[in-house]
């Protein structure tokens, strides 16, 4: 054999040797040359929604966050018709303790805009709480995003205050009579006097005589006090079906009374969405 074809062979053996290599077994393994192929992109993870990605931004109360009685919620939403859901739970248990609707306020329906509102806790409402802010879809009913924010409750202390009804007195009017209510502890006694003077009379209260002329279903929009006068906002609810000077006389005695029996309160205007003009007429 010459040498011409020993050179051959060995460059042979050379070739086939870089597309091969031995096992522990000593057999042969084909390892084919890599080829330049365009690799996938890796997908990013889709992340979670934020109060920045959604439809509703709560500001207040933050998570975790120590609250009294009423809770005060503030933040901004861009939701159909401005009208967004709330719930507050029983952390612990589930159970839902008060639930209601709330509304942003402002000219730009296509933008984020804010809104307040305060929740009043009741008598016996646990230390763990959770608030869930909610968009409910307008085409089928779902949930189509949801804030929740769990909460602690500060005490659980309770103190009285009293609302005002008209009790059978149908010569005046404007006479009304006060009764005790027991309410968890608050700084913000004039709000929560109103809450429970809208709740109407108890079954008790009923016994001994007390009517309310309010109507149902109305909601306080604000309440502020300022240099002896209070200001109390309502809901148009309270002045729907409302006729007749007597009960329009009753309506404006019970808030004024139930605001005034606070030292801070000398006088008490009273407003519907913001309109002080041409309200609660006979």
């Amino acid at each position: 054999m010459n040498k011409s074809v020993i050179y051959l062979i060995l460059a042979v053996i050379l070739a086939v040797g870089s597309y091969f290599w031995f096992s522990k077994d000593g057999s042969f393994v084909f390892v084919p040359k890599e080829t330049e192929t365009a690799k996938p992109a890796l997908e990013s993870p889709t992340p979670s929604p934020t109060l920045e990605q959604g439809s509703i931004r709560v500001t207040l109360p933050k998570a975790n966050d120590v609250v009294e009685n009423p809770i005060t919620v503030t933040g901004t939403a861009r939701v159909f018709e401005q009208t967004f859901n709330w719930k507050l739970k029983n952390r612990d248990t589930g159970k839902v303790l008060s639930e209601s609707f709330a509304m942003s306020q402002g000219e730009e329906l296509s933008e984020f805009n804010p809104f307040s509102f305060k929740i009043p806790l009741a008598v016996g409402s646990p230390r763990d709480l959770l608030l869930q802010v909610i968009e409910y879809s307008a085409k089928d009913g779902s949930v189509a995003y949801q804030v929740d924010i769990p909460l602690e409750l500060k005490s659980q202390e309770t103190m009285s205050l009293s609302v005002f009804f008209s009790q059978n007195n149908p010569s005046d009017c404007s006479n009304v009579a006060a009764t005790s209510r027991t309410v968890l502890k608050t700084k913000e006694t004039g709000y929560i006097a109103l809450h429970e003077l809208l709740k109407g009379p108890a079954t008790l209260e009923k016994v001994k005589g007390f009517r309310t002329s309010i109507p149902d279903n109305v909601r306080i929009n604000s309440l502020n006090i300022s240099d002896g006068v209070a200001r109390a906002d309502f809901s148009p609810e309270l002045e729907v079906g409302v006729a007749g000077s007597c009960r329009v006389t009753a309506i404006r005695s019970q808030i004024t009374q139930t605001l005034k029996q606070f030292p801070s309160v000398k006088d008490v205007v009273i407003s519907i969405g913001g309109r002080t003009e041409d309200i609660l007429q006979p």
